[in-house]
């Protein structure tokens, strides 16, 4: 049993269209009201990502966001694709807002809800099917909350000083991938499961080693590429090296190729995979960058020193 955490409190925030105070270059500028193009009407928000302390949601252009929640203390967030409209946090437990993307000045459906208790929830991915949301406890244990019920089914046993990070479903639901081991041997793994709805306690599966860190790749943050053309799905991951770059690897642990050479880390695929948001090592301010498989061609989307380092692309139903 996990010891029940002191629930942090929920701050209900107005929801609205806010300005950055320190604009990117380039296409990363929240820089006034209203739609891309001055009408609300237009505003078509696809980026989830955190700038001093606030989870903000901001459209491709860069030039419109709302906010989400102002909290310094974000351990993850994730959006589910625009046919649920749904974005989940972490503010010690799991909390859950809808939106609509009509009008920046009134885009959530609903107030903020706390979906989980007792818990230190960390990197939260949701479902395929939007119903659900795996999620480490305190990067302990792996666990899977219903969205709709608020049950909590455990995946993975915590284990004493055995790290978890970056649980990340795969496209058809039936595995999950993750970061995870003893200090000085970690590595990615995969839980396969057969079918979610009857996964119960006693019946969780053996999570099975498919990379080495230090080998295979080097770092914690991973995404799976979503692709609607039925190719086989990849984990985009750190390079082996000094030079951070970005890998590909097969939901087996295989490599698999890279186009182009693209510099970062902590990659998020687009929703036709055909480009990578991610964070750029080029300067000395964090910057966050937009880069094209195809031919690397690179664009910086935000920055500034208060730039969190994740963020998190719209998984759109029809790109």
């Amino acid at each position: 049993m996990f010891p029940k955490l002191t629930a942090f409190s929920l701050l209900s925030l107005a929801c609205a269209t806010i300005a950055l105070a320190e604009p990117p270059a380039g296409k990363g500028k929240p820089d006034k009201g209203g739609g891309g193009d001055g009408s609300p009407s237009s505003f078509d928000p696809e980026i989830l990502y955190q700038y001093n302390g606030q989870l903000r949601f901001a459209n491709l252009a860069g030039d419109q966001a709302v906010l989400v929640h102002e909290n310094a203390s974000l351990n993850g967030f994730d959006l589910s694709s625009d046919v649920s409209k749904r974005i989940v946090y972490t503010d010690g437990d799991l909390f859950l807002r809808t939106w609509q993307v009509a009008d920046p000045e009134s885009a959530f459906l609903s107030e903020p809800t706390q979906v989980t208790s007792g818990y230190r929830v960390v990197d939260p991915d949701f479902s395929p099917d939007d119903r659900r949301v795996v999620f480490t406890d305190g990067a302990r244990g792996i666990f899977m909350v219903d969205l709709d019920t608020s049950d909590v089914v455990t995946f993975v046993t915590p284990i004493e000083a055995f790290y978890l990070r970056s649980p990340r479903w795969s496209p058809d639901g039936t595995s999950v991938v993750f970061y995870g081991g003893y200090e000085g041997d970690r590595a990615l793994w995969r839980l396969d499961l057969t079918d979610l709805l009857d996964v119960s306690q006693s019946q969780r599966p053996t999570p099975k080693r498919i990379a080495t860190q230090g080998v295979d790749f080097d770092d914690q943050f991973l995404d799976i590429s979503r692709p609607k053309d039925g190719s086989d799905p990849v984990i985009a991951i750190s390079s082996v090296g000094p030079e951070k770059r970005l890998a590909l690897l097969k939901l087996d642990g295989s490599p698999a190729p890279v186009v182009q050479t693209v510099e970062g880390k902590i990659w998020g695929f687009n929703c036709d995979n055909t480009a990578v948001i991610h964070r750029d090592l080029s300067g000395r301010k964090a910057v966050i960058s937009i880069t094209q498989l195809s031919n690397g061609a690179r664009e910086i989307w935000l920055r500034g020193d208060k730039a969190g380092t994740k963020t998190d692309w719209l998984p759109k139903a029809d790109c």
